[in-house]
């Protein structure tokens, strides 16, 4: 990172080096490989409550954002890292975020997922590998207007430091949208429809049984 490299850069290197995780895989996730990066354990400081339980009957662990103190706590144990290296590198990415999502045309600053369907993000996964789909960006600037286009592609394959790539091409947004409203057209229109609905409706209801002991848990 202070050599100027990116997080996926750093992840391909590791995957050619041979260097496996700590679960034995082959391949780094960026997101491990972020959360190493700011880490402050790395540097010898700890800090304590970073997730609080909200319900110990069913173990719900959130980030902790303010529903209890937290304590930082310096030089708690021996460092990995220089203090100085480390504190350098989160001023790197700070820049990097200030950063991201623009893009420079001429004077004009534009955001980058402007024109991202955030209906699609978590609810496509590929068809060949069933991997969870991403977004992606082409800008071409061959004219005086550029000319962009938006693609939601496998994670599998636009990872690039991986030793198994899925081979899915990418699918354009427009398109996706397109067959979307097709689709919920054609469920407009079929008089099958509702009855299907229904019939699934009366097939979630509960039945006296349950309906039974629910209202005898209330009661307890």
């Amino acid at each position: 990172m202070l050599k100027g490299k990116t997080v996926n850069k750093i992840c391909e290197e590791l995957a050619q080096d041979g260097i496996k995780t700590v679960t034995g895989k082959d391949y780094w996730n960026p997101k491990s490989v972020m959360g190493m990066l700011t880490d402050e354990v790395y540097k010898g400081d700890c800090l304590f409550q970073k997730h609080v339980t909200v319900d110990t009957l069913q173990s719900k662990v959130i980030r902790n954002q303010g529903e209890e103190p937290q304590y930082y706590v310096e030089n708690h144990h021996e460092a990995i890292i220089k203090p100085k290296d480390w504190d350098r590198v989160q001023d790197i990415l700070e820049e990097r975020k200030r950063n991201k999502g623009f893009v420079k045309d001429g004077h004009r600053k534009y955001e980058r997922d402007a024109m991202k369907n955030q209906a699609f993000i978590e609810k496509l996964y590929c068809g060949e590998c069933g991997y969870l789909m991403g977004h992606r960006r082409h800008v071409e600037r061959r004219w005086e207007k550029p000319n962009e286009t938006h693609f939601w592609v496998c994670c599998r394959h636009a990872q690039r430091y991986r030793t198994e790539r899925c081979d899915t091409r990418r699918i354009r947004q427009d398109y996706l949208e397109w067959h979307f409203i097709r689709f919920l057209n054609q469920i407009h229109t079929d008089p099958n429809f509702t009855n299907d609905v229904l019939h699934w409706i009366k097939r979630l209801e509960l039945r006296d049984e349950r309906k039974k002991k629910e209202q005898h848990c209330r009661k307890e």
